[in-house]
C-alpha cells in the first residue's frame, strides 16, 4: 500500500462526522485487500447511526481512477477523507442510494 492511501486511510479512521438527527458515521475499519483491483473498490466497516442504535454495515466504495490520481494532493487527500466519502455513505445511508457506494450490508450481531 503507497503512503498516500495509507495516510487517506488514516483520515478516514481520524474522525466522527456528525449527520444531523444525533446521527453520526465512524470509520472503524479499512479492508485494502481489494486496493489492486480496478476499478479501486475500498472496503469499509462504518458505525452509522446515533447513540442509542448504532449500526455496523459493511460498505464497498468505488474510487475512481481520477480519484486515485488526485489522492497525490494532499489538500484534496483531506478534502476526500472529511468531506467526499463521508458524504456519499451519508446520501446512502438517507436514501439508499449513492453513485459511489456500491455495497452495503448490515452487520448482524452473533
Amino acid at each position: 500500500m503507497s503512503d498516500v492511501m495509507a495516510d487517506f486511510l488514516r483520515l478516514l479512521l481520524k474522525a466522527d462526522w456528525p449527520m444531523g438527527k444525533d446521527e453520526h458515521i465512524r470509520i472503524v475499519e479499512p479492508d485494502v485487500s481489494s486496493l489492486g483491483d480496478s476499478p479501486l473498490v475500498l472496503h469499509l466497516c462504518a458505525i452509522i447511526g446515533n447513540q442509542l442504535s448504532p449500526k455496523r454495515w459493511r460498505l464497498a466504495l468505488q474510487l475512481d481512477p481520477e480519484d486515485l490520481r488526485a489522492l497525490e494532493d494532499p489538500s484534496y487527500r483531506h478534502a476526500m477523507a472529511r468531506t467526499v466519502v463521508p458524504a456519499n455513505i451519508m446520501e446512502w445511508w438517507h436514501t439508499k442510494d449513492s453513485w459511489a457506494v456500491v455495497s452495503a450490508e448490515e452487520e448482524t450481531s452473533s
